[in-house]
């Protein structure tokens, strides 16, 4: 019973680190639908590209750690691609240059997102989950309380799982 007990308190503290949203980098890109989502998290497009009504940005990532793109997003959240055509008209190139880490957003006239691509780079995020960790939290109080209801007042469950 003592060996059981160990190995249920060992799991449901293993169990704490699954109280985690998690969205892998493929969920986060999907997730921007348009220009202002794209320049709302990364800021300015180091290259832009235009060809047959669609229209690329190009976010060189080559020196920047996933930290430094987040701190990037950060410090270009207030941007605003509407009124930065001077910004915009010195990122056009006739074509992207050649990059081991990017992102490559395409979007239509509209400015919605067609597609994207990225090599090198992960954008993928943790959030907390509060509900989840306080219900686990909960769940393992109401476990031990019950183990240890059951060791003080040495209760016999053997007849209720039939072993």
């Amino acid at each position: 019973m003592k060996n059981q007990i160990i190995l249920f308190l060992l799991s449901s503290i293993a169990l704490c680190g699954c109280t985690k949203i998690v969205h892998t980098h493929q969920q986060v890109m999907q997730g921007f639908r348009n220009r202002e989502d794209v320049a709302q998290r990364f800021g300015r497009p180091d290259e832009i590209m235009t060809r047959s009504g669609v229209t690329g940005w190009l976010y060189i990532c080559d020196t920047l750690s996933n930290r430094t793109m987040a701190s990037r997003a950060a410090n270009d959240k207030n941007y605003k691609f509407e009124t930065d055509s001077a910004g915009l008209k010195k990122a056009m190139v006739p074509q992207f240059s050649q990059h081991k880490r990017y992102m490559v957003f395409n979007f239509n006239s509209q400015g919605d997102v067609l597609a994207y691509s990225s090599r090198g780079v992960s954008i993928a995020q943790k959030k907390n989950n509060p509900l989840g960790t306080a219900l686990l939290i909960t769940g393992v109080a109401a476990s031990v309380a019950v183990i240890i209801f059951a060791v003080t007042f040495r209760l016999d469950f053997s007849g209720l799982g039939g072993y």
